[in-house]
């Protein structure tokens, strides 16, 4: 987080937390900066799944990636 606040635009921070979030169970956190994630840079989505491979069988994720991705078009 102190890293974020340093770096407020950096999707790679935001997809690194996404991913901590996840693996402590903390989902619905998870998902609110998913969000912020892609809305700073949809195209890096990828981090996510590097740092979490079991998420890209997550249909929620999957859905919420795809509407930033058809909205960036």
């Amino acid at each position: 987080m102190e890293a974020i606040h340093i770096n407020e635009d950096s999707a790679e921070l935001y997809y690194r937390l996404v991913a901590y979030l996840f693996a402590n169970g903390q989902y619905n956190e998870a998902l609110n900066y998913l969000e912020v994630a892609l809305s700073f840079g949809v195209e890096k989505h990828h981090i996510l799944f590097e740092y979490l491979p079991q998420l890209q069988d997550n249909q929620l994720i999957l859905e919420i990636i795809k509407k930033y991705s058809d909205n960036n078009d």
